[in-house]
């Protein structure tokens, strides 16, 4: 699912690269993440975004698309459910913290 954050990947084809049938996949996959596929899919999108604004100044509308997002006001209402605030706050409050750091750390330095 990472290698192919940028693309629409079908339960299908996660399940047939599992050898299971498609329900099956679906079943155990939700039973182990609590998470159906396309729910994880998008939350590692919405990572990989996150990641972009923090250490990137590409447009927002540049850094959802290349995450996969294809409808930019979709894309914030998802990232508004997500995150309470809009990508470009969080931008803002999240500018230059590495993957690593936390924000309280930035807040004492």
């Amino acid at each position: 699912m990472k290698a192919n954050i940028k693309s629409d990947v079908t339960l299908a084809q996660l399940a047939d690269k599992a050898n299971l049938s498609p329900f099956h996949f679906h079943r155990l996959f939700k039973s182990v993440y609590e998470l159906t596929p396309l729910q994880y899919f998008t939350r590692l999108r919405l990572k990989e975004v996150c990641k972009l604004l923090r250490n990137t100044n590409k447009p927002i509308s540049f850094v959802a698309t290349a995450c996969g997002f294809e409808d930019q006001s979709s894309f914030i209402r998802l990232f508004k459910k997500e995150f309470k605030q809009t990508p470009l706050a969080y931008r803002k409050m999240n500018r230059g913290i590495n993957d690593g750091a936390k924000k309280s750390d930035r807040l004492q330095r």
